[in-house]
C-alpha cells in the first residue's frame, strides 16, 4: 500500500538474485522503471551500470521528477546516455 507523504527506497541488487547473471542486469532494469513509475524516491544500485543510470534520467522525465529535462540533457552533453 503506497501512502502519501512516505519515502520509497529499495536495493536493486536483490530483485533477481535467482536468476542467471546474464539475465540479471536487465531486470534490474525494468525493476528499476517499474519502481520508479510507482513513486520511488531512492534506490541502492550499481552507479557503473551506465545503461541503468541512463533510464534513469529518462525515468526522471516520465514521472515528472525532472520536468525541464536539465538532467538529462546534462548528462546528454557529457556524452554520458547509453542506448
Amino acid at each position: 500500500m503506497l501512502v502519501i507523504g512516505e519515502n520509497i527506497n529499495a536495493s536493486n541488487r536483490s530483485v533477481a538474485e535467482a536468476i542467471a547473471s546474464s539475465k540479471r542486469k536487465l531486470i534490474n532494469r525494468a525493476f528499476l522503471l517499474m519502481a520508479s513509475y510507482a513513486g520511488l524516491d531512492a534506490v541502492i544500485l550499481d552507479p557503473l551500470d551506465t545503461k541503468i543510470m541512463s533510464l534513469i534520467k529518462v525515468a526522471d522525465i516520465l514521472t515528472r521528477k525532472d520536468p525541464s529535462c536539465r538532467s538529462y540533457l546534462r548528462a546528454h552533453r557529457k556524452g554520458t546516455l547509453v542506448d
